[in-house]
This record gives structure tokens, sequence and C-alpha cells, in this order.
């Protein structure tokens, strides 16, 4: 399967939400995977081909992302504190993690689930 950029590389890459949101990407993301039989390859939109089991820490990150803006958002947070608190540090790793995540990432997740 050809995925592009919707399964940008292995982990600790994560999905850019630049486009869409978190949350269909989550539920597409898991759909593909179920999909999938054990000995497909994925050819993403960086780095080597890999197995549908390399969907599953994208599939994690876009979960975790989602449940932990929601709760900053039910807290009373801004954009600012939401940033400051969805640190996710047992998924970070990515070379561009700060960019990615905190100012792209969260952002439009956070205006999404508003």
């Amino acid at each position: 399967m050809y995925t592009g950029n919707a399964q940008l590389s292995e982990a600790p890459g994560v999905p850019w939400v630049l486009d869409g949101s978190a949350v269909p990407s989550l539920a597409t993301m898991s759909a593909i995977r179920d999909f999938l039989p054990a000995k497909a390859t994925i050819v993403p939109g960086h780095g080597r081909p890999v197995g549908p089991e390399a969907l599953d820490f994208t599939i994690d990150y876009l979960g975790k992302l989602i449940s932990e803006v929601q709760a900053s958002i039910d807290a009373g947070n801004d954009l600012e504190a939401t940033q400051a608190a969805v640190v996710m540090s047992d998924l970070q790793g990515y070379s561009l993690w700060d960019f990615v995540h905190t100012t792209v990432n969260v952002p439009n997740t956070f205006n999404d689930l508003q």
C-alpha cells in the first residue's frame, strides 16, 4: 500500500496534522491497519517500506494527542496552556517534534476539538 504522507515514516516520525484533522486521521489509520493483511508492505511518504505494525505508533500518537488536547480543553485551558500541557514525552524522538507536535498538531487539534 502506498500511503504517501498519510503514513510519513516509521516511529518516532509523527503525522503532520496540517490538512484535515486528527480525529478522522485516527479513524482512517485504524481502518487501514485493520484492513491490511499481516504480510502487507506499506510504502510511506518518507523512509523505507514497512509492515502494517508500523501504523501502531501513528495510531497511538493520534489517539493520545486527541485525548490529551481534549482533557486540556475540558480543564478550561487556552491554546498556549494546552501546548505547554500536551508534552507526550513517551512518544518523542522525532527530530522535528517541537515544530510538528507543538506548533502544528496541538494547535490544529485544539481548534478542531473546540
